[in-house]
């Protein structure tokens, strides 16, 4: 029997009895690790708050035998995180919180990805344009687990990517200049669709700016819903996850 103590992020919870939830948790030290918090359903239980998608805690919990179940011995706020009430934000920071869940495997810690989600969340309270704290989070997780975009490079030519007009291919997660897309011929296997110079740029923006930036990005509809096709297919794709909203 092993006790351990680690900064957590509440991704979701479940109801486990009349009193009990399970909750699912990204640990900084551990991973993605399923909580059993006893009597946290009970009407007099004083940390309730504590169990809501989006807390940021420090939890400690004993591990033993070969169950990946494992019981809460103590869970404490560490910061407090508000998930906004306006139905725009109060999506996106349940979806971004879903994303993690789905796609984080096993009691895999990605710290830097532990950090990008507090950020992440943190700024949803306040965001203008709060899709765009989304997009980011997505950009740079997949980053975090090995299936980074190239937003800079002509994926045939090697260029940077300039111009009105590009194409993104989904399986290689990169782009074709404007004038490749205008002088290459395509195969069978070439699993691209055309996007505006602007969606590139947007994406370039994204990967650099902190968040408190990142939702100020003045985003034309068109770049908008390229944007979000364009992840939805390349994290289908790789993660092998629905992220539609």
């Amino acid at each position: 029997m092993k006790y351990f103590r680690s900064e957590a992020i509440v991704l979701s919870a479940k109801r486990w009895s009349e009193s009990s939830l399970i909750l699912q948790a990204y640990s900084a030290s551990r991973g993605k690790v399923s909580l059993v918090s006893k009597g946290a359903r009970r009407p007099k239980s004083y940390n309730g708050a504590e169990h809501r998608p989006g807390s940021h805690i420090e939890a400690i919990w004993i591990e033993r035998g070969k169950s990946d179940l494992y019981p809460l011995v103590a869970i404490d706020p560490l910061s407090y995180i508000r998930v906004p009430e306006l139905w725009d934000g109060y999506r996106y920071a349940m979806q971004t919180l879903k994303l993690t869940k789905q796609t984080l495997r096993g009691e895999q810690s990605h710290p830097a990805g532990f950090q990008q989600l507090l950020r992440t969340m943190r700024s949803f309270r306040h965001a203008q344009q709060p899709e765009l704290l989304y997009w980011q989070f997505c950009l740079r997780w997949v980053v975090e687990l090995g299936f980074a975009l190239d937003s800079v490079h002509c994926a045939r030519c090697g260029n940077t990517v300039t111009g009105k007009h590009a194409e993104f291919f989904v399986q290689i997660g990169g782009f074709w200049c404007d004038k490749c897309c205008r002088n290459s011929k395509r195969t069978e296997s070439d699993l691209g669709f055309p996007v505006t110079g602007e969606t590139v740029a947007v994406i370039r923006r994204l990967e650099s700016l902190p968040e408190e930036k990142a939702h100020r990005i003045k985003v034309s509809d068109q770049s908008r819903l390229e944007i979000e096709r364009l992840l939805q297919l390349y994290i289908g794709m790789h993660l092998e996850v629905n992220n539609k909203l």
